[in-house]
């Protein structure tokens, strides 16, 4: 896909496609970037281990148009982030393309208290003052990133 960046075997990777999709200053609810990667023959992002999760964090999470600030101030950021290919219906958090969430008893990549597994949620990336990391929201939650995050697999 044009302008997508690929994880290399020979760096380590899984040989997968990703690219990032800013709305530009449009909110965007996680069941319309679900269905927006899928009509683009992907699926919003899933992560295999906490190296997928470091690669994605680092080569295709990091621009500051997929961030929208909720609060801070001189540089500071409390921001959300791209949507992920996860959510949790009440029975544990899955992914959209079927494989196990990696994550399920580990605090990294976490934001502290999260996930606090309140409700049906949908999990997206977040910043709070530069520690880019993961957060459920509620499925129904009005603070909304503007992007979300394709994976193709091939």
């Amino acid at each position: 896909p044009i302008g997508a960046v690929q994880w290399t075997i020979e760096d380590g990777g899984n040989g997968h496609w990703y690219m990032a999709v800013s709305t530009g200053p449009d909110d965007i609810n996680w069941e319309d970037a679900k269905v927006n990667a899928m009509l683009s023959g992907g699926h919003l992002v899933s992560f295999s281990d906490i190296d997928e999760f470091e690669f994605i964090k680092s080569n295709i999470a990091n621009a500051i148009s997929l961030w929208t600030v909720s609060s801070g101030g001189n540089g500071d950021c409390l921001c959300s982030g791209p949507w992920v290919g996860a959510s949790n219906q009440g029975e544990g958090i899955t992914q959209v393309d079927g494989t196990a969430w990696p994550f399920a008893d580990q605090t990294y990549p976490w934001h502290p208290g999260n996930p606090d597994n309140c409700c049906p949620s949908i999990v997206g990336f977040f910043d709070y003052y530069g520690s880019r990391s993961l957060q459920d929201h509620p499925s129904d939650t009005t603070d909304l990133p503007n992007s979300y995050i394709i994976e193709w697999s091939n």
